[in-house]
């Protein structure tokens, strides 16, 4: 009787544990910075170059 009793709590226990939730949430951010002066040309005379940083972001979501 009591091999029954362990198996059957054995049984719901792995029934319950294999229909867990997941969520998870994960980040990327990517910063680029370019400096343009001219590239694949002649720089006319008088021109500044010009300095930028751009950013990219994301943000993911998984349910399993």
């Amino acid at each position: 009787m009591k091999n029954k009793l362990y198996y059957a709590i054995l049984l719901i226990v792995l029934v319950f544990k294999g229909n867990a939730q997941e969520l998870s949430i994960d980040a990327d951010i990517r910063p680029r910075a370019e400096y343009l002066r001219g590239f694949g040309n002649l720089v006319p005379s008088g021109v500044d170059a010009a300095i930028f940083v751009q950013q990219r972001s994301r943000l993911k979501f998984g349910y399993t």
